[in-house]
C-alpha cells in the first residue's frame, strides 16, 4: 500500500477526509489489504474472486470483507468510506490521523535531511571549486612572475655590466621618483648607463644614461670600527699572559666594524645620494674605474656633437648673412654667441 500524505497537514482529532489509500501496482495483493483496524470497525480495501477491488467498511474481526459495506476504488469511494469508518469508529479513526501525522513528520524530516545533506555536498563542491581555481590562479601567477623575472634576468644579463654594487640604502636627493628614501637598490654599471633594481630583483627600477651624467662622486669615511680597546696585564710572566689572552678575547667579542661609503649622482634632471656597506670609498673607486673611463669617452662624443652642431649652425648664419636675410649685426651677435660656447 501507499499511503498519499500530500496536500493539507493532519492533526489528532482532525475529521477531515484524510488523502486518499491507493494500491501500490508494483506489490498489488491478491485478496487486498487493511488500512485501519479499530475496535469496531475495520477500513481497508479488498475483493472477492469475482469482483475488483473496492473499499470496505466492516465490523473487526473475521469477514469483515464480506460483512462490509464496499465502495468503488476512487476518490468519491474513498470519501463514502472515510465518512462511515469514523462515524463508526472514532477512536480508530483518530489512530489513523496520528499515524498519517507521525508519517508526515518522518517524511519531511527524511525529505529536510536529504535536502541538507544536498546543500552540504553541493557547498563542498563549491569550496573545493574554489580552492582549485585559486590554486590554478595562484600557479599562474606564479608562472607568469617566475616567466617576468627570467625575461627581466636576460635583460639584464644581456647588458655588458662593468661593475655592480649591492645593498645600497637611498639617502634621499632630488626628484628621486620613481624611487624613495630608504628604498634599498643594487646598482649596475654598464657601458653606457646607470641601472637601477630594488635589492635581489632583476626588475630596473630606473636607467641613467652617461651622456646625461653631470657627477658621480664616491665619498664616506669607509671602515668604521668601533669598540676593543683592551688592554691587558697582570704581576708577573704568567699575570702579564693572562691578562693579554683576557684583552684579546675581550676585544675580539667587542669590536666591530662597519662600512659607510656614498654614492652621488648627478644627473639633468636629478641628484640622487646611496649609503652603501658593502665596499670601501676606496675599492669602489678601483672597481668604477672602467665605468668613470667610458664616462669621459661618452662625455667627449657627446662634446663633439655639440661642436659640430654649432659649427652647422655657424654655416647656417653665414648663408643667410650672404642671401640678405639677415643683418650685419644680427649675423655677429648670432656668430659671436656660438663661438662663445665653443
Amino acid at each position: 500500500m501507499t499511503e498519499s500524505v500530500s496536500g493539507p497537514g493532519y492533526s489528532a482529532g482532525d475529521r477531515r477526509i484524510p488523502p486518499q489509500a491507493l494500491l501500490d501496482p508494483n506489490m498489488r495483493p491478491r485478496r487486498g489489504f487493511v488500512v485501519q483496524i479499530g475496535p469496531r470497525l475495520t477500513l481497508g480495501i479488498g475483493r472477492t474472486r469475482r469482483s475488483p477491488f473496492h473499499y470496505f467498511v466492516g465490523p473487526s474481526g473475521l469477514g469483515a470483507v464480506r460483512r462490509g459495506h464496499w465502495y468503488p476504488l476512487t476518490a468519491d469511494g474513498w470519501a463514502s468510506a472515510w465518512a462511515s469508518f469514523a462515524e463508526g469508529d472514532p477512536s480508530a479513526a483518530d489512530v489513523y490521523q496520528r499515524r498519517l501525522v507521525a508519517h508526515r513528520s518522518k517524511e519531511i524530516a527524511k525529505l529536510e535531511h536529504e535536502a541538507k545533506q544536498n546543500a552540504l555536498r553541493e557547498s563542498e563542491r563549491l569550496e573545493r571549486e574554489r580552492k582549485r581555481l585559486e590554486e590554478s590562479e595562484i600557479a599562474a601567477r606564479r608562472r607568469w612572475e617566475q616567466a617576468e623575472v627570467a625575461r627581466r634576468g636576460d635583460a639584464l644579463r644581456a647588458v655588458a655590466v662593468f661593475a655592480s654594487v649591492a645593498k645600497c640604502i637611498l639617502q634621499g636627493g632630488y626628484h628621486i621618483e620613481p624611487l624613495h628614501a630608504n628604498a634599498s637598490t643594487d646598482l649596475y654599471f654598464t657601458d653606457d648607463r646607470l641601472l637601477v633594481t630594488d635589492q635581489g630583483s632583476p626588475d630596473i627600477v630606473l636607467a641613467i644614461a652617461y651622456e646625461d651624467l653631470i657627477a658621480l662622486r664616491i665619498e664616506g669615511p669607509g671602515a668604521i670600527t668601533t669598540g676593543g680597546g683592551f688592554v691587558g696585564g697582570g704581576f708577573g710572566l704568567k699575570g702579564a699572559t693572562e691578562g693579554m689572552l683576557i684583552a684579546s678575547a675581550l676585544n675580539a667579542v667587542t669590536t666591530r666594524t662597519k662600512i659607510q661609503t656614498i654614492i652621488e649622482v648627478q644627473d639633468r634632471q636629478r641628484d640622487l645620494i646611496w649609503l652603501c656597506g658593502t665596499v670601501t670609498p676606496e675599492k669602489l673607486r678601483v672597481l668604477l674605474m672602467p665605468v668613470y673611463a667610458r664616462i669621459r669617452q661618452t662625455t667627449q662624443l657627446a662634446s663633439k656633437d655639440s661642436k659640430s652642431d654649432q659649427l652647422d649652425t655657424l654655416k647656417q648664419l653665414a648663408a643667410l648673412h650672404e642671401a640678405g636675410v639677415i643683418s650685419d649685426r644680427e649675423f655677429e651677435q648670432a656668430k659671436e654667441r656660438i663661438i662663445g660656447s665653443l
